[in-house]
């Protein structure tokens, strides 16, 4: 079963949630997936095939 929060988001029972009170550096997730603006179009396709992504962030020297 699952509680509601608010009118449009539904949580999970707490048991499911063994992560929630974690900090996302605890989670140790992977850097994510990101592309430079000067990287072309067909680079871009490339390095998305290659690692199986379907999409990912164009960011800045600064981020």
């Amino acid at each position: 079963s699952a509680s509601k929060c608010g009118d449009t988001f539904t949580l999970p029972d707490d048991s499911v949630l063994l992560w929630w009170n974690l900090t996302l550096q605890e989670l140790r997730l992977s850097a994510p997936l990101t592309v430079l603006p000067l990287v072309s179009i067909k680079q871009t396709i490339q390095i998305l095939k290659e690692k199986a992504f379907d999409q990912a962030p164009v960011v800045d020297e600064a981020g």
